[in-house]
């Protein structure tokens, strides 16, 4: 065999096999499609796998508060605790920050040369805020300086503490009067009374109303809305209730209901009690004085009407006079005259 067939027949032989194990052709079009959906597949998943891993920094302190409202205008007494969650800290300096306009009475520092897991820290905190700040939100920054354990160099994290500052409403009745009093039974009883509110912001929708309650039967007079109470301005009020009839002589309880809104817009009610005297010698006086009230009203209107029928009278006699007066003159004047 010649060296050409050789080589010629060696090159048959292998694209026979290669045909025979499902070669492709370089150029064909289905490796070309099979390639491309490989690569759109995959590319995600590969950019994901290649990303750098980001860990979360690792808190060795937590902080919390036994309250997160704040009374506006008042001093406000709460206790932070720091509890150690990680390793063993050395020299740690715990520091409180607070905005403006709160303010923070007594130290704001307390230091541990040594801090392990599960040990706490609890600081009494005594924070004024003003009644400026009512109804404002704020963010208070606890800030931890210490070495960790074997370490040279200082690590620092920091918390915030979240702080709502409230106004607040304390709605009393006063001045309160019954009338007539003692009440009797069947009839009418009238209660009247000034409303103050003697905290620092307005109450909203106030509605004051006599809870329905034995011997007083309550109708829409019994009812009284007010709107917005101020801070310090008295709202007078009167409310109207009728007695049962056949009710006993006795003292009874009435409660007066205040419902309103705070300025969180929370609905609120304050209850205020006192009693009332109920007679029945009072029905029989008030029925006496009404019969008695009657009469002498009826007096006086028979006084006006007989004073205006004098007038009347008197007015006819005098008009009655003077045209009598003319008439004669005329005569008089006819009389005198020579005859012509």
């Amino acid at each position: 065999m010649s060296k050409t067939n050789y080589y010629h027949n060696l090159r048959e032989l292998n694209a026979s096999a290669g045909n025979r194990r499902g070669s492709v052709p370089v150029n064909s079009p289905r490796k070309l499609i099979v390639a491309s959906f490989l690569l759109i597949t995959l590319l995600p998943v590969a950019s994901l796998c290649l990303q750098p891993v980001q860990a979360d920094p690792v808190s060795e302190l937590s902080v919390q508060v036994t309250a997160n409202v704040l009374r506006a205008g008042s001093n406000n007494t709460i206790t932070m605790r720091v509890t150690g969650i990680g390793k063993l800290l050395a020299n740690l300096d715990v520091s409180l920050t607070l905005p403006s306009p709160l303010v923070l009475f007594g130290d704001n520092h307390w230091r541990r040369s040594s801090f392990g897991p599960g040990e706490t820290i609890d600081a009494t905190l005594m924070i004024f805020a003003p009644a400026s700040a009512a109804g404002n939100s704020y963010q208070a920054t606890v800030n931890g300086l210490y070495k960790e354990a074997g370490e040279t160099t200082y690590s620092q994290e920091s918390h915030t503490v979240g702080l709502l500052v409230r106004g607040w409403t304390d709605l009393v009745i006063y001045d309160l009067l019954v009338t007539p009093s003692p009440a009797g039974p069947g009839l009418s009883v009238e209660i009247s009374g000034s409303l103050l509110n003697r905290g620092i912001t307005s109450a909203m929708f106030t509605n004051l109303t006599i809870k329905p309650q034995p011997p007083l039967i309550v109708s829409s007079q019994s009812v009284s809305y007010m709107g917005q109470v101020d801070a310090n301005a008295p709202a007078p009020f009167s409310l109207t209730a009728d007695i049962e009839p056949g009710t006993a002589d006795g003292r009874y309880a009435v409660t007066l209901v205040v419902y309103y809104q705070d300025d969180l817009h929370m609905n609120q009610q304050v209850e205020t009690s006192f009693f009332i005297d109920v007679s029945h010698a009072a029905t029989q006086t008030q029925t006496t004085t009404r019969a008695t009230g009657v009469v002498s009203s009826v007096l006086e209107y028979a006084q006006y009407l007989i004073l205006l029928v004098i007038v009347v009278v008197v007015v006819l006699l005098v008009r009655r006079f003077r045209k009598r007066s003319s008439k004669n003159a005329l005569q008089t004047r006819r009389t005198s005259m020579p005859p012509t």
